[in-house]
């Protein structure tokens, strides 16, 4: 068969000090050294950036070294860590939750890139998050497989196809232990 190559997703949080710069990466017009064409890009979006975003509030960005937390944790626990950090005055900043909104749909029209996923309800529907201590960080390239992972775990997403029409015999049969046979070889 074929081989294709590989393809990489990078996803940032939307609190991340770093996300405008994250949102050119892909850009089609400025200093080249600082585009990243051939990487896929993500948003992963907490719900309290929406509400923010609907109730034309400010957002606040942080330094990761700052609020190294708040990637492991996801809805009510990351909303109090997230205000508690504000209060603070942690932020490195803050900025129009809409303008940044508005900076993301233009980046994902412009060039197909910077897919919106939603940490929360990808954490609150998965059955894997239920163990504490158990966070989904991102999705994979197409955002259909939401796996956990950590320092010593790691998420791999492999994807296969088997051609059916492979598996008829000679008398046009649909050979079912052939086709178990490939599966087998397939998911070894």
């Amino acid at each position: 068969g074929g081989k294709r190559k590989g393809a990489a997703c990078v996803y940032l949080e939307t609190w991340h000090a770093d996300i405008e710069d994250f949102l050119e990466l892909r850009d089609n017009t400025g200093d080249e050294s600082r585009r990243a064409h051939n990487l896929n890009l993500a948003n992963w979006i907490p719900d309290l950036f929406m509400q923010r975003v609907e109730n034309d509030q400010e957002w606040s960005l942080f330094d990761p070294r700052v609020v190294p937390e708040f990637t492991d944790l996801f809805g009510e626990a990351f909303e109090q860590a997230y205000l508690q950090a504000e209060a603070q005055g942690k932020a490195q900043r803050t900025i129009s939750a809409r303008k940044l909104y508005s900076r993301m749909m233009r980046t994902l029209a412009e060039t197909g890139n910077g897919w919106m996923t939603f940490k929360d309800k990808c954490n609150r529907a998965s059955n894997q998050t239920l163990r504490a201590g158990n966070v989904i960080h991102l999705s994979n390239l197409c955002t259909e497989i939401l796996e956990i992972t950590s320092a010593e775990e790691t998420a791999v997403c492999n994807l296969g196809s088997i051609n059916l029409g492979n598996h008829f015999d000679a008398h046009g049969e649909f050979d079912f232990d052939k086709l178990a046979d490939t599966v087998r070889l397939a998911v070894r």
